[in-house]
């Protein structure tokens, strides 16, 4: 059994954040003084180049403690110290392969970074054909669109959108990363991956968030050495991890799976997600999983689409083979899961599909659980996901709008191609032709490739707290920006847009 609150004094990451590995701002940092990377360009891999006493006076700032550089994303994602990134352009930029950000305790120490997407001017920032391996901790990515796709990228049977794992980091722990305001769309492996290694003494992953985001359109027979492969999230081996109000469309399965090896207790809150056309479950444990499952579900709103199957595999949550001698608890409060529950308002839990041979019990009170942790109604979770989920609601690009359309329109496929005219001949099933019709147009060609730049206008003192609210000037100030491509309203000081 997991209870494990954050505390309720802690400040948030960001305001509004809730979850695992939330409760960390700036100042917890072992730097408090962060450099600055400034993205001024779609090539990924431009190298960084400290700006001059003139381009710094341009940007408000003035050299105190850090530094502030021009560089490409992959360059400053990749950073060895504790960084903050903003961006100057949007655009698409062709990454097309790996951003491996990591600690190895030999001179790679990626921990602690901020990814500000929100910063860039609209129509937003994309990486094209890119993998994000995330094995950092206390790491905050917000606001960006990633979509690996079938063509030039990674080693297509590890071409995920992220992937958070302890194995590739010689840190004895990942912990406290948090996913938000992020569109993945037509990954090959997985679209978002959370993993701890495999054996209990190895390193973990931990305290994680993934909110507000878009997983959709994750492409099915296309090339991954597997054949279709049309899967969204695992998790492997991870105590606390919360999926909250996020959209997960057009995946054949994984909406997310949890998989829990000897020796682990893995716990899982999801809460006001919704998950739409999806082919089997919307949330599995794994087929050769023998760890403890604490698993709690509330709020969730299932929705069938044209590649919905709903006999028994379209069931809220299919236990597949657990075989251990704990005690796997799920607790499932109200939602709305549609696919063959004869009473999936007032008995959720008639929803729920064993085939484990008893392995699981549900209990009247969740075991995993975490404050703060606002739960809608699920009869308010459709609205208030599709209208917020995603790097940039505001103004989302013709992806993200196409597979929110589908969930209101009750319309879409599983797509095999990112662009469906490409001689690929499985692009001819899964009803490719129909589904490039709905969308109104192919592939690459939807991204949103148009590169505005603008100047930012830094706070003065930029690491100071002229409010004494324990956020930073530019904690504050990255707030105004995501506050304007959310379409919420933070209550936010000294912020400049420009």
């Amino acid at each position: 059994m997991l209870l494990f609150p954050v505390s309720v004094f802690a400040l948030a990451v960001f305001p509004g954040a809730e979850g695992f590995g939330t409760d960390w701002v700036i100042s917890d940092w072992p730097d408090t003084t962060p450099d600055i990377y400034i993205i001024n360009t779609t090539n990924p891999t431009t190298a960084a180049t400290e700006l001059s006493a003139g381009e710094k006076s341009e940007r408000n700032l003035s050299p105190s403690g850090f530094t502030v550089y021009f560089a490409g994303i992959k360059t400053a994602m990749q950073v060895d110290t504790p960084r903050i990134i903003v961006f100057e352009i949007s655009g698409v930029s062709a990454v097309n392969g790996l951003i491996n950000v990591r600690y190895n305790g030999a001179g790679e120490d990626g921990r602690y970074m901020i990814l500000a997407g929100q910063t860039a001017p609209d129509p937003g920032f994309t990486l094209r054909g890119a993998t994000v391996w995330l094995a950092s901790s206390y790491a905050l990515v917000q606001h960006i669109r990633i979509r690996p796709g079938d063509g030039s990228g990674y080693t297509a049977d590890q071409r995920d959108g992220i992937q958070v794992n302890a194995v590739y980091t010689t840190d004895p722990n990942i912990e406290s990363v948090v996913i938000d305001h992020v569109s993945i769309a037509w990954a090959i492996d997985g679209s978002i991956d959370i993993k701890s290694s495999g054996g209990v003494s190895d390193s973990t992953t931990d305290n994680v968030t993934v909110s507000n985001c878009i997983i959709g359109e994750h492409l099915n027979d296309s090339i991954h050495g597997s054949g279709e492969h049309s899967f969204a999230s695992i998790t492997s081996n991870v105590a606390h991890l919360l999926y909250k109000r996020n959209l997960f469309a057009h995946n054949v399965s994984r909406n997310p799976q949890m998989n829990c090896n000897t020796g682990f207790t893995c716990g899982t809150i999801l809460a006001n997600n919704v998950i739409y056309n999806h082919d089997n479950p919307i949330m599995t444990g794994g087929p050769t999983s023998t760890g403890e499952f604490d698993i709690n579900m509330q709020g969730n709103v299932s929705i069938e689409g044209n590649d919905s199957d709903t006999t028994p595999a379209g069931h809220a949550f299919l236990a597949n083979n657990i075989d251990n001698s704990g005690t796997d608890e799920y607790y499932m409060g109200a939602g709305d899961y549609r696919n063959d529950c004869t009473d999936y308002v007032s008995d959720p839990t008639d929803c729920v599909h064993d085939v484990s041979s008893g392995a699981l019990t549900e209990v009247g009170s969740p075991t995993i659980t975490v404050s703060p942790l606002t739960i809608l109604a699920y009869s308010e979770t459709q609205s208030h996901v599709l209208n917020n989920a995603g790097a940039y609601p505001q103004f989302r690009d013709t992806v993200d709008t196409g597979i929110v359309a589908d969930v209101s329109l009750g319309q879409g496929y599983i797509v095999n191609c990112v662009d469906y005219d490409s001689g690929n001949t499985s692009c001819d099933s899964y009803d490719e032709v129909a589904e490039e019709a709905t969308d109104g147009g192919s592939g690459w060609n939807r991204l949103s490739s148009t590169e505005n730049a603008r100047v930012l206008q830094f706070p003065s003192n930029p690491y100071g707290d002229s409010d004494s609210d324990g956020y930073t000037n530019i904690e504050e100030w990255l707030h105004g920006y995501s506050a304007a491509v959310e379409g919420s309203t933070h209550s936010v000081s000294s912020v400049r847009l420009q």
